[in-house]
């Protein structure tokens, strides 16, 4: 992390702080926007490992972490909550949603570590892309597809354990 992304994220974390302090927020709307600035450093260490996989061509140690464990435990974890009589609340969508992004950052990065990847493979882009992406390009919208619909389906479920208002939360917090 660079200087800059600490001082932007504990600046935000202030702002959200200040905001929380001084809007009329409920209770409920102060501790989704804690669990956010909570999720947010795995959120973006997801999203730096997956660009590192992305560059030295590791696509499965991208993906595979974000668009497909990370909603798919999202989902089982919803289910079994609702099994066990437990998901009565956007809290508990809202736990398990950071409990399974912090879950898929610290597997994404041990496979990274197990590649030994650093940044000394990144090497300098190519002067033209169009011909790699062109090829790509049904995979990549495949794969944005997917995590729309797997957004989708997690509102679907959550309308039915879920009063309006929790549902309209989590879907604010997907």
């Amino acid at each position: 992390a660079t200087m800059d992304g600490i001082f932007t994220y504990v600046f935000l974390c202030a702002a959200a702080l200040l905001a929380v302090q001084f809007i009329d927020l409920t209770d409920g709307q102060k501790l989704a926007i804690l669990l956010g600035f909570i999720c947010a450093p795995a959120s973006l260490a997801i999203r730096f490992n997956s660009a590192v996989a992305v560059a030295v061509r590791f696509y499965k140690t991208s993906y595979v972490p974000d668009f497909i464990l990370r909603p798919g435990a999202f989902l089982v974890g919803i289910f079994a909550l609702s099994i066990l009589g437990m998901m009565h609340t956007a809290l508990a969508a809202l736990i398990v949603f950071v409990t399974v992004t912090y879950l898929a950052m610290f597997g994404q990065s041990w496979a990274l570590h197990q590649h030994r990847v650093s940044f000394k493979h990144l090497g300098w882009p190519r002067k033209f892309f169009a011909r790699p992406l062109r090829s790509r390009a049904l995979a990549l919208t495949i794969v944005s597809a997917t995590m729309l619909a797997f957004a989708d389906v997690v509102i679907l479920v959550a309308s039915f354990v879920l009063p309006e208002r929790e549902v309209a939360i989590a879907g604010v917090a997907m």
